[in-house]
C-alpha cells in the first residue's frame, strides 16, 4: 500500500514539474498568431456562420477539422478567442504531461531528470520535416496526444484503450491518426511472436475503433465524393510549393543538422533494438523504425517523380515520433546507468545523489528564462491593458486594426498584403487572400493559387513555402492604382491597405506612420462578391 502511495505521488511530482514547464515555456507564446490565426477562426465559424461571412477562406468547409471545431468552436461560444487558445493549451498541455510521464516510468527515468527531457524535446521537436506536437492549439496537437495514449495501451497489450484513443486520434486529424494506426499495426506485424494471439481480440474492438474514428471517416469519404473525377494533379504541385517545407524532400538539402538528426536517430534506433538488453527501449526503438516506414514511402514517392503523393504528409509523422522516442530511450539509459553504479558500492550513493541534485539545479535553471519571458509578456500586457496576444504586433499595426474595427462594417472585404495572417483576430474583418490560410481541400488549392497570383501582381510563385513571402509583399505594395481598383471592384473588395510611402491617386481614409488605407467604390461595375 505504501510502495502504491510512493509511486502515485512520484508520478504526480513529475506530472507538475513536466506541466509546469510547458506552461511556462509556451502558454503565452504567439497566441493567436501563425496556425492559430487560422484554426480557431475556423472553429469559430462552426458556431457563428454569419461571422465575416463575406470572407472566401472561412466559407469553406472544413470537413477535416469538423471533430475540433465543434469542441473547441463550442468554447468561442463563451469565451474570446485568446482566452480560448490559453484554455485549449493549458489542457492539451495537462494530457501531454500525463502521458509522457507514464513513458517515463514506464521506462524508468528518474524524477530528476523528467524537466530536462523535456527541455530538449521541446528544443529539438522535428528532425527535418518542420513538425511538432507541443506549442500552439490546433488539431494535430490533440492527435498526436491520443496517439501516445495509444501507444502506451499498445505497449500494456490493453486493446479497448488503443481502440479508443486511436480512435479519437483518426476523428482529430485523419492523417497524424492514420499514419499512427499504420505504424503501430506494423509494429505488431515484425513482432508477430508476442502478438500473434493478439489479432482475435484486436477483431473484436475494432468495431470500437470505427466508432471513435466516425470523424475520420467521414472525412475521407466527403473528399473522395469531392474530388471524384477531378484532376487534382495542379493543385496538388501547388499545394506541394506552398507547403514545401514539409512535404518536399529537395527543400531540405541545405539542412545539413536536419539531414544528420535523420540519420543519426536511425543508427540510434536500430543500435538499441540489436545492442540494448532492455525490453522496454527496445520496444521503443522499434516503434520508431515502424514510424519510419512512412518516412521511406515518401522518399520513394519522391525519388520515382509521384510528387503529386507528397501532398499527404508521409513525413510528419515520425519527423516529431522518432525524437521523442529517442529523448526517452536516451534518459532512460542514463538513469540505468546512475542507479547502477549506485548499486554496486556504497561510496557511489554519493555520486547518484549528486547527479540528482545537479538535474534539480540544472531543471531549475532551465525554468528561470522561461519564468522570465512569460513574466515579461504578463507585465507588458497588463500595463498595456491589452489582451496578451496583442502584444506581439507593432503600434502601427494595433491602430490600423483598431481604425478598421471601429470605423468599417463585419461585412466589409479588405484587400491586405497575403503575408499578414492574423488580420481575421486583429482587424476582426475579412481579407481577399492570406499565404498562412490555405486550404486542405483540392478543389480550392487553384483558387487560392490564383488569388496569391493576383496579388502579386500576376507573378507565379519562384520559390518554396515561405520563401515567396517577400516576393508577394513587394510586388503586393507595388500594385499600381489600376490593378488595386480592378481587383477590388472584381471582388467586391471596398478597402485596400498599403503603405504610406507609396504615392497614391485613391482616396485615402486613414493613415499612420507605416500604413494607409483606401476605400474603393466596388460596385461602379455592378459586379458583388461572390
Amino acid at each position: 500500500m505504501n510502495t502504491g502511495i510512493i509511486k502515485n505521488k512520484d508520478f504526480l511530482i513529475k506530472v507538475f514539474f513536466v506541466f509546469i514547464f510547458l506552461i511556462l515555456t509556451f502558454l503565452l507564446i504567439n497566441i493567436l498568431n501563425s496556425n492559430e490565426a487560422q484554426i480557431l477562426p475556423n472553429a469559430k465559424k462552426m458556431y457563428y456562420p454569419n461571422w465575416l461571412k463575406n470572407d472566401w477562406f472561412l466559407n469553406l468547409n472544413t470537413h477535416y477539422r469538423l471533430f475540433f471545431n465543434l469542441v473547441v468552436g463550442s468554447l468561442t461560444t463563451i469565451l474570446p478567442l485568446y482566452i480560448v487558445s490559453i484554455v485549449c493549451r493549458g489542457i492539451a498541455y495537462l494530457l501531454f504531461s500525463i502521458i509522457i510521464v507514464r513513458f517515463m516510468t514506464f521506462i524508468q527515468i528518474g524524477t530528476e531528470f523528467s524537466i530536462i527531457v523535456i527541455f530538449f524535446f521541446s528544443r529539438y521537436q522535428s528532425l527535418i520535416a518542420g513538425e511538432w506536437i507541443i506549442g500552439q492549439i490546433e488539431a494535430k496537437v490533440f492527435a498526436y496526444i491520443f496517439v501516445l495514449f495509444g501507444i502506451y495501451s499498445l505497449i500494456h497489450k490493453q486493446w479497448f484503450k488503443v481502440a479508443v484513443f486511436t480512435g479519437l486520434a483518426v476523428s482529430s486529424h485523419v492523417l497524424i491518426g492514420v499514419y499512427a494506426s499504420f505504424s503501430m499495426l506494423l509494429f505488431m506485424l515484425l513482432n508477430m511472436k508476442e502478438y500473434r494471439y493478439e489479432f482475435k481480440t484486436i477483431l473484436k474492438v475494432l468495431p470500437i475503433f470505427i466508432l471513435f474514428s466516425g470523424f475520420g471517416i467521414y472525412s475521407i469519404i466527403l473528399n473522395l465524393v469531392n474530388n471524384w473525377g477531378i484532376d487534382t494533379s495542379t493543385a496538388s504541385v501547388i499545394y506541394i510549393i506552398r507547403s514545401a517545407h514539409h512535404l518536399l524532400p529537395s527543400y531540405w538539402i541545405s539542412n545539413k543538422l536536419g539531414i544528420f538528426k535523420v540519420l543519426a536517430s536511425i543508427i540510434f534506433l536500430l543500435s538499441t533494438v540489436v545492442i540494448d538488453k532492455n525490453t522496454k527501449r527496445r520496444t521503443l526503438a522499434k516503434l520508431g523504425l515502424s514510424s519510419y516506414s512512412l518516412f521511406l514511402i515518401g522518399l520513394i514517392f519522391y525519388l520515382t517523380g509521384k510528387h503529386n503523393l507528397l501532398k499527404y504528409y508521409w513525413f510528419r509523422f515520425p519527423d516529431t515520433i522518432v525524437p521523442l522516442l529517442c529523448f526517452l530511450i536516451s534518459f532512460s539509459f542514463i538513469s540505468e546507468v546512475v542507479s547502477r553504479q549506485a548499486e554496486r558500492e556504497i561510496a557511489n550513493i554519493k555520486i547518484k545523489n549528486t547527479v540528482k541534485i545537479s538535474c534539480f539545479i540544472i531543471s531549475f535553471i532551465l525554468l528561470l528564462k522561461p519564468l522570465y519571458n512569460s513574466g515579461k509578456i504578463l507585465k507588458k500586457s497588463i500595463i498595456s491593458r491589452n489582451p496578451v496576444y496583442i502584444e506581439y504586433y507593432s503600434n502601427n499595426y494595433i491602430t490600423l486594426t483598431d481604425w478598421i474595427k471601429h470605423n468599417t462594417s463585419e461585412n466589409d472585404i479588405f484587400l491586405v498584403s497575403p503575408t499578414i495572417d492574423t488580420f481575421y483576430i486583429a482587424a476582426n474583418r475579412a481579407e481577399y487572400v492570406s499565404f498562412k490560410h490555405v486550404p486542405q481541400d483540392e478543389t480550392h488549392v487553384e483558387e487560392w493559387y490564383r488569388r496569391i497570383k493576383v496579388c502579386n501582381n500576376n507573378e507565379p510563385l519562384r520559390s518554396y513555402g515561405f520563401r515567396n513571402l517577400s516576393q508577394i509583399e513587394e510586388n503586393f505594395y507595388s500594385l499600381d492604382d489600376k490593378k488595386v481598383n480592378e481587383i477590388c471592384r472584381e471582388n467586391g473588395i471596398k478597402y485596400y491597405v498599403g503603405l504610406v510611402g507609396k504615392r497614391r491617386e485613391l482616396n485615402s481614409v486613414y493613415k499612420n506612420d507605416e500604413y494607409s488605407i483606401y476605400t474603393i467604390d466596388s460596385h461602379k461595375n455592378g459586379q458583388q462578391y461572390k
